[in-house]
């Protein structure tokens, strides 16, 4: 799912805001596009059309999945928003229905590719704050992530058949997180890359880091039996 800063353009219709703010129609396709992802990931962890649709399984595995959307992919596009808005630019989330629709797609034939919609920016920014604005994002991911993964850590002690929901919440952060720092357009990587190399490199050994730590953690579980 590769959520940034897609378009650009030279004039304001109005005067930006200054503070986080959301149009109606913002609003809604932000809704629709959390409504389908969370759909999505639980047609991908319930399987639907080979095991049929248990109520209570695929309700459990719906509240998880929103969890996840909303922390990785809605806190993702905000952080986004907030830092290009405090920059004094017009920006708004716009959804892809084709990526929407991609995404279901996908999950009916047994993984996941999204990409829901982008945060897009109207503005003079130079390419410090254009960096700054693609890096909070992935960074974003990796702070919740990182957050899940130590309730993950917490449970497996107290409450070992619980890990699986942070555990969840705290990949899926993860890897978009990691996704997105893909070094090519249109990804947030290539324009944190092309602003500073070295924060680059220490964004992606953070995500990087916290990744493997939570693969790892996840193949000790298994081993275990959890």
């Amino acid at each position: 799912m590769p959520g940034s800063n897609g378009s650009y353009r030279a004039t304001y219709v109005a005067r930006p805001p200054t503070r986080l703010r959301f149009s109606r129609v913002e609003l809604q396709q932000i809704g629709i596009s959390i409504f389908v992802l969370s759909l999505a990931f639980t047609i991908f962890f319930t399987d639907p059309l080979y095991r049929g649709i248990e109520p209570f399984e695929f309700a459990f595995f719906f509240g998880v999945s929103l969890a996840a959307v909303v922390t990785g992919f809605a806190f993702h596009e905000m952080a986004h928003k907030l830092l290009a808005q405090k920059y004094g630019c017009w920006a708004e989330f716009r959804m892809s229905a084709f990526g929407l629709l991609f995404a279901l797609v996908t999950a009916l034939m047994g993984f996941i590719f999204a990409a829901p919609g982008a945060v897009y920016i109207s503005g003079r920014i130079t390419k410090e704050q254009n960096g700054k604005i693609s890096v909070a994002g992935p960074l974003t991911n990796a702070a919740v992530g990182g957050a899940f993964l130590a309730v993950a850590f917490a449970l497996a002690v107290v409450a070992p058949g619980w890990v699986f929901v942070p555990l969840t919440i705290a990949f899926i952060n993860l890897i978009l997180g990691a996704f997105n720092m893909i070094p090519f357009p249109p990804f947030d990587g290539s324009k944190v890359l092309s602003w500073n190399i070295g924060i680059y490199a220490l964004a992606v050994a953070v995500v990087g880091t916290l990744l493997a730590t939570a693969w790892f953690f996840s193949q000790i579980l298994v081993i275990l039996g959890l």
